[in-house]
């Protein structure tokens, strides 16, 4: 018979984890409005957007947070939290399973993230919009030409050969 208290558990951290993202959000808006980061700039030629002012440092805040849920769950899961009574130990059952499946979810939040990272950083790099004409060409670019976008293209790959793991 399945134990009550650990099914109630996952609504309760998927909760705690939902209000840590909100709140790293709402500390890197206010961080950055108050510095005048997210105001646009003045001339507006090399201007991305505010969806790209606004977004990055949001997307970016999420980023980090799935990545650190990702490497902490998936090592405390596996080496860590001591296998269960009638657990061998090089077997993943119980608490030790559903800690490398929420890690395994939020790898994928992380992969998410990476790309939308890489994107945002792109038009930011270029100064061109999301929607402007071109953007895919001097993103290309960027991703190929530049160690910036080659190390987040490297960082996509990487996170989506973990959460395919």
């Amino acid at each position: 018979m399945p134990d009550r208290t650990q099914t109630s558990d996952a609504p309760r951290l998927l909760g705690l984890g939902a209000a840590a993202v909100g709140l790293a959000v709402v500390v890197a808006v206010a961080i950055l409005g108050a510095a005048g980061a997210l105001a646009p700039v003045t001339p507006a030629i090399f201007d991305p957007g505010a969806a790209v002012r606004w977004g990055l440092p949001i997307v970016r805040a999420v980023h980090d947070l799935a990545a650190a849920a990702t490497i902490g769950l998936l090592v405390v899961g596996t080496f860590l939290v001591a296998p269960e009574s009638a657990q061998q130990s090089g077997e993943l059952e119980g608490t030790r399973l559903r800690m490398v499946r929420a890690g395994a979810i939020a790898a994928r939040c992380w992969f998410v993230a990476a790309l939308l990272v890489a994107t945002l950083t792109a038009a930011d790099a270029t100064g061109s919009p999301l929607s402007g004409p071109g953007f895919l060409a001097l993103a290309s670019s960027f991703w190929t030409q530049t160690e910036l976008g080659q190390s987040l293209i490297a960082v996509c790959v990487g996170v989506a050969l973990a959460a395919i793991g």
